[in-house]
């Protein structure tokens, strides 16, 4: 039976590979040690890659909301700590909380996942993974879940892209954190110096594979803070990807 009161935390020290020009952890950074606390702790609940992969089953990011106060620097340590929230329907719910070396919180995250059949490429029920058991100590690490993002017909800029090899995860698709690769590409070099993402939320819509043609799309949002994107699958001729950030 799945413990909802298990709570993980691992430190990290930001390497060089890890920040940006700015000399900051980059975003992207953050995103994949997310990503790592996931897949450790689903190995440490006997729920990881292998224990799935026994019946042909996967987990998939769905949404992620990141929201950062401020990103670390180099050789900075910070702890990043998650926890399920449990099932939402046919999502399952992780949030995260990250740390500086003081133990103060500078940002968070909430993410939803599902399961689905590798084989039948069907998504599947949670019963399994949280039978019989009511979560009564449900924490939302930013106190809101992800919300649908609904992709944009409008675009003030195109960005065309071709999945690669390099763009592949274990699964065979595009790495999650590769979509934020692409869509802040997007961005001129300029409006990069000068402003600062602090939030991004993310719908994971539908897989891209090796070979997609994937059409960006950037517009500014109601606030002058915000830009929405998506991110078209030529290839299949739905949207893979669309997001929401936010920048200072």
């Amino acid at each position: 039976m799945f413990n909802p009161d298990t709570r993980y935390t691992k430190q990290f020290v930001i390497k060089s590979y890890d920040v940006d020009a700015k000399k900051k952890a980059s975003l992207q950074s953050i995103s994949r040690y997310m990503q790592e606390m996931a897949t450790l702790h689903a190995m440490k609940l006997n729920l990881g890659f292998h224990d799935m992969m026994k019946e042909n089953r996967a987990w998939v990011l769905a949404q992620m909301l990141i929201s950062i106060d401020k990103l670390p620097s180099f050789h900075e340590e910070i702890s990043i700590k998650t926890w399920s929230n449990g099932p939402d329907g046919r999502f399952a719910m992780r949030d995260y909380e990250v740390m500086d070396n003081a133990g103060n919180i500078i940002g968070g995250a909430s993410s939803t996942w599902i399961v689905i059949d590798i084989s039948e490429k069907r998504i599947c029920r949670l019963d399994d993974y949280f039978t019989d058991y009511r979560y009564s100590d449900i924490k939302y690490a930013l106190n809101r879940k992800p919300t649908r993002i609904k992709s944009i017909q409008e675009t003030e800029s195109i960005h065309d892209i071709k999945v690669n090899y390099s763009d592949l995860d274990i699964n065979g698709h595009v790495n999650n954190v590769r979509y934020i690769d692409f869509i802040l590409d997007m961005f001129s070099e300029e409006f990069r110096m000068k402003r600062n993402i602090y939030e991004i939320e993310m719908n994971f819509l539908k897989e891209a594979k090796l070979g997609d043609q994937l059409r960006g799309k950037l517009l500014q949002g109601g606030n002058a803070d915000e830009y929405l994107h998506t991110l078209m699958n030529e290839s299949a001729g739905k949207p893979s990807f669309t997001a929401r950030t936010k920048w200072r």
